[in-house]
């Protein structure tokens, strides 16, 4: 299938281009490989490529398919002369999407805190409402708030009574994604189990809840501090008279090497 996309370099210059590949995930992998993030990414117009753009995959589909109706339809219809009018329930397990994200069994993968990559009013949609969308236990949620590197906190909301149960169900269980779910809550629900795997490496060592949070929040704050150091020192950069593109864009390149997000384009006066 053929899929248009768009994004930003450094210097903020808006680029669009096309690229063929399986599908959506199989193009945003592609991209990634080349190191572009895109903003947008979505399937070229034209209903051949929309519908029959994977043809192959459509035509593996549909023998499956054929083929697993005959097996169904063949016991049926045997049972049901023999005298049995119900038959046979048969029960075929479901097609999970291989991605990045999901496991084979359709669940997150663990994976280290970084940038949410993908629709930014998506990113900020959720994270406006702290993920809610996707996380129902309180306990995720709160991972949710330090997932992302480098993000400022303007204050840690209250922590519920129940904190402790709902981190401990959370422990025990395992975030699943749907085959047609965002990108962006894929990312965010995987960030998070590779949290909770850090939790358990935590509390294994001896560690507590209260302990780890504390950890959390020193380890956001140190992020948010290297940003205002690199940004007070590009200032001065400029300030001295270094060319402003290029200190933009060398800084950014250090900040990027910590998994912390870019600094805005500064002002020119």
């Amino acid at each position: 299938m053929r899929f248009v996309y768009e994004y930003r370099t450094s210097d903020n210059v808006r680029h669009d281009g096309e690229i063929v590949a399986a599908d959506r995930e199989a193009a945003f992998r592609a991209l990634k490989e080349r190191g572009i993030r895109p903003g947008r990414l979505e399937v070229a117009p034209g209903f051949f490529n929309k519908y029959l753009g994977n043809w192959k995959q459509r035509l593996a589909a549909i023998g499956l398919f054929a083929v697993t109706a005959v097996g169904v339809f063949i016991p049926f219809v045997g049972s049901y002369f023999s005298g049995t009018r119900e038959g046979r329930a048969v029960s075929n397990p479901p097609v999970v999407e291989t991605s990045l994200y999901v496991d084979e069994n359709g669940f997150a993968k663990p994976i280290e805190r970084r940038q949410i990559w993908g629709d930014e009013a998506v990113i900020s949609a959720a994270a406006r409402q702290n993920w809610r969308v996707i996380f129902s236990n309180p306990g995720e949620r709160l991972l949710a708030l330090f997932a992302e590197p480098g993000m400022r906190l303007s204050m840690l909301p209250r922590l519920p009574d129940s904190l402790k149960d709902d981190m401990d169900k959370a422990l025990r269980t395992r975030l699943a994604i749907a085959p047609d779910e965002l990108d962006e809550y894929r990312q965010m629900k995987c960030i998070v189990e590779g949290m909770k795997s850090e939790l358990r490496d935590y509390l294994a060592a001896g560690g507590n809840l209260t302990g780890y949070i504390k950890r959390l929040q020193a380890r956001q704050n140190e992020e948010v501090a290297f940003l205002e150091k690199a940004r007070l020192e590009l200032e001065k950069q400029i300030e001295a008279g270094e060319d402003v593109i290029s200190a933009w864009q060398e800084m950014n390149k250090r900040i990027r090497e910590q998994g912390l997000p870019a600094l805005p384009m500064p002002e020119v006066r």
